[in-house]
């Protein structure tokens, strides 16, 4: 899938999903045109510190990291913010969430959305100034660009960029006031210059150590957070689906049950088709295929009884399910491919719910503890049942 503009999401079992339209528009593009440092690779940010994840983000894509700090802060006051917001993490830099509110799921969460957040700034200046055609009416001197119903001609492909991620005055005059805010450089709001495109390219303006001390000294939220997911980011993180694949979650609202599938045509389906009955929570882990050692099956069945579906890698498990209770599980194939190896790898937990006869599982050990402490008289813990290699 192409990149286009606008990846940690743990949720406990009565979270809630709350909806907010931010302002960047979808555009589609084609990594292969913007211009890369040599040697591109993915990258897996797991255990990567937000300073890590914003520096390495500004070096691949050669773009400022106040850009992406001011834009952090922009889009979700990520930067002010002191505790812990699910969902300002989940759509940090306001990456594929358009006007329209049609989503993209699959740039949610926090590293994900500084990778492809930055990416889509550094793409959308460099064809302002090289190749009009990619990016009309946004480009440097357009004299077809109307902004909020105003006739504005952008003076460098910077104010493109900007206006074609965020096409509104209000998000743009507040990304400038961050910017003065953060750098005192004292610049004017211009609606046809809102940073020049030799600031905004500028990547060496902070070392990874110097945006840590600033998120420390903004007594940011960021400044303890790191990566948990396994997930794919770097200049070439456009490909990474092919050997990254997601795992993604939904709630039953009828029964309090939860259906996890690695499918995104099933996903997709799901979301359309029941969306009254599944309330989609995102990506629950990721699947790192070029690792190499997801070399077991996980296998899938469907509880008629509780209304649920069973996930196991354990054969003998498996071949007990079909033996022994037939009428009540139906076997539905293999799921996906795990691994049994706990070694340098992600466990996946998993409890049995005494009230419905339901599972639940998640790899998120801050869930599981909450539900071990919270939930013990509903839900039985049964330890890690197979694991997620880095």
């Amino acid at each position: 899938m192409k990149k286009v503009a606008g990846k940690i999401k743990r949720y406990f079992l009565c979270s809630v999903l709350v909806v907010l339209v931010l302002s960047s528009t979808p555009l589609s593009a084609n990594a292969a045109d913007t211009p890369l440092v040599p040697g591109l690779q993915c990258y897996n940010a797991f255990g990567w510190s937000a300073s890590k994840i914003i520096y390495n983000s500004a070096q691949w894509y050669g773009i400022n990291p106040w850009v992406i700090l001011a834009t952090l802060q922009k889009e979700q006051s990520l930067i002010s913010t002191t505790t812990l917001n699910q969902y300002a993490l989940d759509w940090a830099m306001g990456y594929g969430v358009p006007d329209s509110g049609d989503r993209d799921y699959s740039r949610q969460g926090f590293s994900t959305q500084v990778d492809w957040g930055a990416w889509q700034l550094s793409w959308n200046m460099y064809n302002a100034n090289h190749d009009p055609s990619k990016v009309t009416p946004y480009y440097t001197g357009s004299n077809s660009l109307y902004i909020d119903g105003v006739k504005v001609i952008p003076a460098n492909g910077a104010t493109s960029s900007l206006y074609r991620y965020t096409p509104h005055f209000h998000g743009n005059q507040n990304f400038r006031t961050i910017m003065n805010i953060y750098t005192n450089p004292d610049v004017a709001w211009s609606p046809q210059n809102i940073i020049d495109d030799t600031t905004f390219s500028n990547k060496n303006t902070l070392t990874e150590a110097q945006i840590q001390a600033f998120l420390v000294a903004q007594n940011s939220y960021l400044k303890n957070y790191t990566e948990s997911r396994n997930v794919s980011v770097g200049p070439d993180s456009y490909q990474c689906p092919l050997t990254i694949s997601s795992v993604f979650r939904f709630y039953n609202r009828s029964n309090g049950t939860h259906f996890y599938t690695a499918s995104v045509s099933e996903k997709n389906a799901v979301i359309a088709k029941w969306s009254s009955t599944y309330r989609y929570e995102g990506v629950a882990y990721n699947l790192n295929y070029g690792s190499g050692r997801n070399i077991d099956a996980l296998y899938r069945f469907y509880n008629g009884r509780s209304k649920s579906h069973f996930y196991t890698a354990n054969v003998a498990e498996k071949n007990a399910i079909i033996a022994k209770w037939p009428t009540i599980f139906r076997y539905e194939g293999i799921a996906w491919n795990v691994s049994k190896d706990p070694t340098d790898a992600m466990p996946v937990y998993r409890f049995y719910n005494k009230i419905n006869g339901s599972h639940f599982y998640t790899a998120s050990v801050s869930e599981k503890n909450a539900i071990i402490a919270k939930w013990a008289s509903t839900y039985r813990y049964e330890g890690p049942v197979f694991y997620i290699p880095y």
